[in-house]
């Protein structure tokens, strides 16, 4: 009932004020691209963060098993089913 509520309002101001209707239905969209916009960046960008140290810690945890003469595997030891042992 509330978008009904909604979309009346809007018909009336739409009907009563064309231009001012419009350039501010036009700013509200334009403002809410913006935030998803700006969010999408963030996640995108904690993510990349994120990827960057664990493959960090994977590059550490294999050179320090290599230089430790270990036979445990990077797959042991970080749990990737995708690397496979070697």
């Amino acid at each position: 009932m509330a978008a009904l509520t909604l979309v009346r309002a809007y018909q009336h101001l739409f009907d009563s004020h064309p231009n001012t209707t419009l350039a501010i239905t036009g700013g509200c969209l334009n403002a809410l691209g913006d935030v998803v916009a700006q969010v999408t960046q963030n996640v995108v960008c904690r993510s990349r963060q994120f990827l960057h140290l664990l493959f960090i810690y994977a590059k550490h945890s294999l050179e320090k098993t290599e230089a430790n003469g270990d036979a445990m595997t990077l797959h042991g030891r970080l749990g990737f089913s995708a690397l496979g042992s070697r």
